[in-house]
């Protein structure tokens, strides 16, 4: 009578058992990476979202209607602004201060400020510097830095910088 003996099927458990380990931890490596990867792609659009917003906005801005960011080429944490606004004849008036800070939920979040209505742009923000160059005061360079931890704990960070020339100059 042929069939299998204990020795030969105890090792066909033993080899099985090693088979299934290693698909196991690359399936688990690869979910891990796959997590941290789309949590750096969320982070980097975070970042991107209120960088664009800020550059957006601060581009149509003057040099003259800027608090916060003095020429001495010193980085600050937040910036205060008006826009031109024209009405229908051509004329020029100021709109509402608008401030750009980090605030909110645990002093993490990039808000904007105008008048009494605040907006959160972005949220995982751990800085925000703006500076404004020494040489050239129509010139201020943005800088966004993000962090994230993932699942285990591992930091996820990014950081996007912009230099903005002023149009209104």
């Amino acid at each position: 009578m042929k069939g299998f003996n204990l020795i030969e099927l105890m090792i066909v458990i033993v080899i099985f058992s090693i088979i299934l380990g290693a698909i196991f931890a690359t399936m688990t490596i690869s979910g891990l990476s796959w997590y941290s990867g789309s949590t750096q792609v969320e982070m980097q659009q975070e970042v991107r979202r209120g960088l664009d917003r800020i550059v957006k906005e601060l581009r149509q801005s003057n040099p003259t209607m800027i608090t916060g960011v003095p020429a001495n080429g010193i980085p600050y944490n937040s910036i205060s602004f008006r826009l031109p606004l024209t009405d229908n004849n051509g004329d020029i008036t100021w709109s509402n201060t608008i401030n750009y800070s980090l605030g909110g939920l645990n002093n993490r979040q990039l808000l904007r400020t105008e008048g009494t209505n605040q907006e959160i742009l972005a949220n995982n923000i751990v800085g925000l510097q703006l500076t404004r160059q020494v040489s050239a005061s129509n010139i201020i360079e943005v800088t966004l830095q993000s962090q994230k931890a993932t699942v285990l704990g591992h930091i996820v960070a990014t950081t996007l910088n912009s230099k903005i020339k002023f149009r209104n100059y």
